[in-house]
């Protein structure tokens, strides 16, 4: 067993993100020019669908998961 302070990080840690610019349409915005969360939700399925496709390819067969929860506050 080892110990490891909090300013070391393991070598096989990395970030991945992955970013989408998506044009907020009228619609999509309350009288208060706020987005609304059930659209928001429609904003992450977009840049999680794209990541999907740069990270698995573009093989339908891969695609079999379930999203079992998603929050949003």
């Amino acid at each position: 067993m080892t110990c490891t302070s909090s300013t070391e990080r393991p070598s096989t840690l990395s970030v991945v993100i992955h970013e989408k610019r998506i044009e907020i349409r009228w619609r999509d915005c309350d009288a208060y020019r706020h987005v609304n969360n059930a659209v928001y939700a429609t904003y992450l399925e977009e840049c999680r669908d794209e990541w999907l496709v740069a990270a698995l390819g573009s093989d339908a067969d891969l695609w079999d998961y379930v999203l079992a929860r998603v929050a949003i506050d």
